[in-house]
């Protein structure tokens, strides 16, 4: 068994319990990224063996390391991000060496990854997009109460955010960010990953009241098939490249 496989290996076990967590609370143990690093670890000195043999591997592992530690840094201080998202990066960003073998968007292995997760966590924009419209078909005006918004913010709510009842974002608020503001009795939607609340503001919404929600994925979910595309075919955008 090839040392790249071994370390796939370890990191699609750490990825898979962290996925785990992330569904069902969102939140993740740091057990799981010291675990990997551990066993990671003799592993990799293995690796950087062969790794200091050669000047090009070396530079591009380098710029791989900055590069994953930087964008997971930058995205978790603008909360793009959350902090197990941005572990999560790091730690691949440490384990895996780039391969000269792979395409050339797959040299700076967190990048691709980072790419190819973003893009399977836009896959559920259709399925917002297909829950408002049964909305509007079933219950009609989905943006009563709204009317005065600009109509760029309706569209962009439209795409990523969708209305649940009050007691429902309640009880799972750990799936849900506010995707609307109230202030002197006027309801405004907002548009964001992860949304401040103010407390005053919710007090006087009954339980039976809906309100629109922004979804909190489970990223670790998309991190972890980012980087099994990676792993096997490499830069996705590349791959679809390819076909043509």
């Amino acid at each position: 068994m090839s040392p790249e496989l071994i370390q796939f290996i370890i990191n699609l076990i750490g990825l898979t319990i962290a996925s785990y967590m992330d569904i069902k609370s969102r939140e993740i143990e740091d057990y799981v990224w010291y675990s990997m690093l551990i066993a990671s670890l003799p592993l990799l000195l293995y690796r950087f063996n062969f790794l200091i043999q050669n000047k090009l591997l070396s530079i591009l592992y380098i710029l791989s390391l900055t590069a994953g530690i930087s964008i997971s840094l930058i995205l978790y201080k603008f909360a793009f991000m959350g902090g197990a998202d941005a572990k999560a990066l790091i730690i691949l960003s440490i384990n895996e060496i780039p391969s000269l073998g792979k395409d050339p968007f797959s040299l700076l292995p967190p990048l691709a990854i980072f790419v190819n997760s973003t893009l399977f966590s836009l896959s559920v924009i259709p399925l917002i997009l297909l829950r408002n419209i049964a909305y509007l078909f079933t219950r009609g005006n989905i943006f009563r109460d709204f009317e005065k918004e600009d109509i760029k913010r309706k569209i962009l709510c439209f795409l990523t955010a969708y209305r649940v009842s009050y007691s429902t974002y309640l009880k799972k608020k750990y799936m849900y960010s506010l995707a609307e503001t109230r202030k002197n009795g006027e309801r405004r939607l907002r548009i964001g990953v992860k949304l401040e609340e103010n407390e005053e503001e919710l007090n006087d919404i009954s339980l039976e009241e809906e309100v629109w929600v922004s979804p909190l994925l489970p990223l670790i979910v998309f991190i972890e098939i980012g980087y099994v595309v990676y792993f096997l075919w490499g830069n996705i955008i590349w791959f679809i490249l390819a076909l043509f």
